[in-house]
């Protein structure tokens, strides 16, 4: 459905690159979080458009990811710490009622904090985020670089509840000798080592990690009766060998992982949603991981028009794309187009086809873009507490598209779309 001409703001308030975005939910419309790297963290009112409160590193560290999972807000830093936050209770309405002549008027102001209330110590060397899981209680499980080798990987387990409960249940998972021994992996290729950890994505449970090699493999933590615990292998591609995959993704509909790298082709992965343990002889236990001895690789890819795709975000039937140009692609089946990009002198709202680009466009001229994520239309539920032109801003603002992008001058670019 369109909603007439698209809008376009730019939210400042940074004063250095901002480095990672993210969206929460809250009442009555989401809130955007900001990090830059000068490990300045923003809380924004994105009816109003300004930030409501501020929160800045004590070791100034440039934040590298930023994530919510029940109702902590998480944050990955160069410091080399992922810290745990809780939104305080003050980012709740308040209701203010003025009397004017013989009319009263709701005004809705929101006040907003962040305590923190858990910290541990993260490889952040080659700049990978981690991946977070829920168990129960306040009891997470923790996917991140190994400590010493960011070509491997650790699993932990800890509780936000006790400074003291940080475990290690795997270390230095390498998975090179298992991934070139899939019965379709070319021989003659020359991969010496799957290279460094790029990214991690959680999703149903399975554990997606992104190597500097190009491959994308999907892991199950299963815990067998009477058996120590294991990693299970339930996916495993070889679909951008050999650049490295740049970003991961989740699909809106949770059946789908995407991989990004730096050509124009995006790899499709399989969320394996019925996964059950089994012992069969055909099975191969190798330091901890279990996998099929005859597994074989699945490298399925979509075309998305454009390429170096540095950040990649999934939103309904679309997949919307941050190239090295600082421009912002929405790819569905129909068609790819650009929707935005910025300048060293504005943002530049383009509608034309990825493929009229003329050559002569330097990336010289694009401002970097370090960082996205979208919101998509969504429905809110009538709030009689709001002011009749609120809840007309926020009811606008609700049936639309948008893209939040972070650029290196400090800027966000917050722009409509439509899919």
């Amino acid at each position: 459905m369109s909603n007439g001409h698209q809008l376009a703001y730019t939210l400042r308030k940074h004063e250095h690159e901002v480095t990672a975005l993210k969206i929460v939910g809250q009442e009555p419309f989401p809130l955007l979080i900001s990090g830059d790297r000068s490990g300045l963290l923003l809380v924004w009112d994105l009816i109003t458009r300004r930030p409501i409160t501020n929160y800045t590193l004590d070791s100034k560290a440039q934040i590298i990811h930023i994530d919510s999972i029940d109702n902590y807000v998480t944050v990955l830093s160069k410091d080399h710490y992922l810290r745990f936050y809780r939104m305080l209770d003050e980012c709740d309405a308040e209701l203010t009622i003025k009397s004017e002549s013989s009319t009263s008027t709701t005004e809705y102001k929101k006040k907003c904090g962040l305590e923190e209330v858990y910290c541990i110590p993260v490889n952040t060397l080659n700049f990978a985020n981690v991946a977070l899981q829920s168990l129960s209680n306040g009891l997470y499980r923790l996917w991140c670089c190994n400590t010493q080798e960011s070509e491997s990987f650790d699993v932990y387990t800890f509780n936000v509840k006790d400074i003291r409960s940080l475990k290690r249940q795997f270390r230095a998972i390498d998975l090179y000798s298992i991934l070139i021994g899939a019965t379709n992996w070319d021989r003659k290729a020359s991969l010496e080592k799957t290279g460094l950890i790029m990214s991690f994505l959680n999703v149903d449970g399975v554990v997606y990690v992104g190597y500097e090699s190009g491959f994308v493999v999907g892991l199950r933590f299963i815990e067998p009766a009477a058996s120590k615990p294991l990693l299970a292998i339930v996916h495993a591609s070889s679909v951008h060998y050999p650049e490295p995959v740049l970003s991961l993704c989740g699909s809106s509909d949770g059946r789908s992982v995407y991989s990004s790298s730096t050509t124009k082709f995006v790899g499709k992965h399989k969320v394996d949603h019925d996964y059950k343990p089994n012992s069969e002889s055909s099975n191969v236990q190798s330091n901890g991981v279990t996998y099929s001895q005859f597994f074989s690789l699945n490298n399925s890819t979509i075309e998305l028009g454009t390429t170096e795709i540095a950040h990649l975000e999934s939103l309904k039937n679309s997949l919307v794309a941050l190239n090295w140009k600082g421009q912002t692609v929405v790819a569905n089946e129909q068609d790819s187009r650009v929707i935005g990009s910025k300048l060293r002198s504005n943002l530049v709202v383009e509608a034309s086809n990825v493929g009229s680009f003329s050559a002569d466009k330097r990336a010289k001229i694009w401002v970097k873009a370090s960082s996205i994520v979208c919101l998509g239309s969504h429905c809110v539920s009538p709030n009689r507490s709001l002011s009749s032109g609120y809840w007309k801003r926020v009811s606008q603002a609700a049936a639309r598209n948008w893209t939040f992008t972070g650029y290196e001058d400090g800027s966000i670019a917050m722009q409509s779309f439509e899919l």
